[in-house]
């Protein structure tokens, strides 16, 4: 009747450490288990969100552009809109890189070896 319910009480009872039967709270499985996959994952989002948004800015910058009907105004607010779309673009492929330097620094052998 209460699944939410039904599946916390499931957790309450005769865990499998040397405990009484308390309560049991366990990691949820999209966690990633260390900081170089966490940080691997939150890049990876960033530009498959980042690369649909730029491209749609381009589009909408060259609407502007083919509309500008011989404002120069206009004309620059276009060129303007394609600048930052390609630099906000560049950022977030930049960070990937940065973040995959991060990571095999980290990784490497010697004292303080954060990621497998």
């Amino acid at each position: 009747m209460f699944p939410l319910i039904n599946k916390a009480l499931a957790q309450l009872g005769s865990g499998s450490g040397s405990g009484s039967g308390g309560l049991v709270i366990n990691k949820p499985n999209f966690l990633p288990d260390d900081i170089c996959v966490l940080l691997d994952n939150v890049t990876r989002f960033l530009v498959t969100l980042v690369i649909p948004i730029a491209g749609l800015m381009i589009i909408w910058a060259a609407y502007q552009i083919l509309t500008a009907g011989g404002d120069p105004a206009k004309f620059s607010t276009g060129r303007r809109t394609i600048v930052y779309a390609l630099v906000g673009l560049g950022i977030v492929i930049i960070s990937r890189g940065l973040v995959a330097i991060i990571i095999d620094l980290l990784g490497g052998s010697g004292i303080g070896n954060i990621c497998p």
